[in-house]
């Protein structure tokens, strides 16, 4: 069975894709993939997630989040943690629960993985992280030729 798209009818790769087009949700994707717990919520994603994410308001990077991270005894700013589970709640969460991914009870505060959806996905998101990395460095390899 496919993913249900919004005429009830199923979309192969574009509906996988659309979810995979965000870095939150592709990390989101890696995470449920590699956890073996499938009942969360939104809270817990946040605090799992957020070592990966941007500390703080303004998206810093690099040196100056690790400096912030450094100051935080080494957690992640707690701004950035509300924010987080904020954006889990009202936007990631709701696309993966609507492409059957999770099935997600806001009102409750829960969620719970469908393992084989999950997997799907990150089957998907693996292949398309390969293609690019190769096309990448082809890129680059076809570059570096017509320099010579």
């Amino acid at each position: 069975m496919g993913y249900p798209n919004d005429t009830g009818g199923s979309d192969t790769i574009g509906r996988r894709l659309d979810l995979l087009a965000d870095r939150r949700r592709r990390e989101l994707c890696r995470y449920l993939h590699t956890t073996d717990r499938s009942e969360f919520t939104p809270s817990e994603l946040a605090e799992q997630l957020a070592p990966e994410e941007d500390v703080g308001s303004g998206g810093v990077e690099g040196n100056e989040r690790n400096e912030r991270n450094e100051r935080n005894g080494g957690e992640p700013h707690p701004d950035g943690i509300a924010t987080l589970e904020r954006n889990l709640r009202h936007v990631h969460l709701p696309k993966f629960d609507d492409a059957g991914v999770i099935e997600y009870d806001p009102r409750a505060g829960r969620l719970v993985t469908n393992d084989r959806r999950v997997a799907s996905l990150f089957d998907v998101l693996e292949t398309v992280t390969e293609r690019v990395e190769d096309a990448a460095s082809d890129a680059g390899s076809d570059a570096g030729t017509a320099a010579e």
